[in-house]
């Protein structure tokens, strides 16, 4: 850890975070209602993953692998019966961050990350209030991965198959341990 002064309650929770085999999220309680028919947004490529080739010092940004997410989860949902989400902005910054700060690739990396409630909370703090729930993994090395097991998980199929979000935000970043990954969805502003 870079953080020798984290003990207790973090450690517990840094420790429940990482279970799973890299499957980590939790979702923010559906306290805002339900949401309209959003447009349907995502693009694929981009294999093999760029950083496939070796080690980096820092945590890069993977946009394909974000938008393939966003595509695969939206047709997860349109054969649940649930309308696509269309991409937000602000949530896939938060997202973005979020999955750095994980990566300890961002700004936020040491106690004030640790600290930190949720990758919700980071939405938040960027100006959106309607947060529909969250997804943060590790330990998937591809998109198809990453979805397919987060839909055989009932606590995050449920957050992905909640059919009032309307939005989403996704954050896929690479180091020398592998890709880290951070969805956020929102019901809209």
């Amino acid at each position: 850890m870079r953080n020798r002064l984290v003990r207790g309650p973090v450690l517990a929770g840094l420790a429940m975070a990482l279970c799973c085999a890299g499957v980590t999220g939790a979702a923010d309680p559906d306290v805002f209602g339900d949401g309209s028919s959003p447009s349907a947004s995502g693009s694929g490529g981009g294999w093999p993953p760029p950083w496939a080739g070796g080690a980096e010092d820092q945590a890069e940004p993977w946009p394909e692998a974000e938008a393939e997410v966003v595509r695969l989860v939206n047709e997860q949902r349109t054969r649940a019966g649930c309308d696509a989400l269309g991409t937000d902005k602000v949530l896939a910054e938060a997202a973005r961050e979020h999955s750095q700060a994980r990566a300890g690739g961002g700004s936020d990396t040491g106690a004030p990350f640790l600290h930190s409630t949720s990758a919700g909370d980071r939405a938040r703090e960027l100006g959106y209030d309607r947060v529909a729930g969250e997804i943060v993994a590790s330990g998937f090395e591809t998109p198809e991965e990453a979805v397919r097991t987060w839909t055989s998980h009932s606590g995050h199929e449920k957050v992905l198959l909640r059919c009032s979000a309307q939005e989403v935000g996704a954050g896929v970043v690479h180091d020398e341990d592998g890709p880290f990954w951070t969805l956020i969805l929102g019901y809209g502003s």
